[in-house]
């Protein structure tokens, strides 16, 4: 939820249109990916029968994301900071 709680907070912060488009990407990829892995709730659904044979991409997908979400949310933040303004 973080994604959504900082695109949604800093939508009005001109110097921040980067990272919140960032955001809002981050946490479509992030719901999509816990959507995929929850899948594995309903073993005789239709998404799961699609996502099994590659639920490991699945993962590392909700792993990369958020992850990378953090790191280039910290590096730009960290711009923020250094320049004031």
């Amino acid at each position: 939820m973080a994604p959504l709680v900082l695109a949604l907070a800093w939508r009005r912060e001109p110097r921040a249109k980067a990272l919140v488009t960032l955001s809002w990407i981050a946490f479509l990829l992030v719901w999509v990916a816990l959507g995929l892995n929850l899948s594995a709730l309903q073993p005789n659904g239709a998404v799961w029968t699609s996502v099994e044979p590659v639920i490991g991409v699945a993962q590392r997908t909700l792993f990369i994301t958020w992850f990378g979400w953090c790191a280039i949310t910290g590096i730009m933040l960290s711009g923020f900071i250094a320049a004031p303004g």
